[in-house]
């Protein structure tokens, strides 16, 4: 179900940038990069469904805020966002989480 959710997903955002763009010939380059789609496929198996949706959603939202935080600190000058990297970091944040409060992500219980 969770790859079933992802696989929507990145359709979603390639017929976005189908209509945004008018060709979908960059999505790996410019919408999306190779290692987010692998990093969202490998932790798969850490989450029932709803724990993951969630993750995704509210890590994307992590990611978005830390890289503004990141643009206006002028830290880094990328245009890029590195996803991965920002999801890892709040994954570990999570996981920290669940273990200090004994919360299980593999149920369907919101971890949140």
């Amino acid at each position: 179900m969770n790859l079933f959710f992802l696989i929507i997903n990145l359709l979603a955002l390639g017929i976005y940038m189908r209509f945004k763009k008018g060709t979908i010939k960059g999505f790996l380059n410019n919408g999306v990069a190779l290692g987010d789609i692998v990093f969202l496929v490998v932790i798969i198996p850490l989450f029932s469904f709803l724990n993951y949706a969630l993750f995704y959603i509210i890590g994307m939202c992590f990611s978005l805020t830390i890289h503004i935080v990141v643009k206006k600190m002028k830290l880094d000058e990328r245009e890029t966002v590195p996803l991965a990297g920002y999801l890892s970091l709040f994954l570990i944040i999570i996981l920290v989480l669940s273990n200090v409060l004994c919360i299980s992500l593999y149920d369907n219980k919101i971890f949140l």
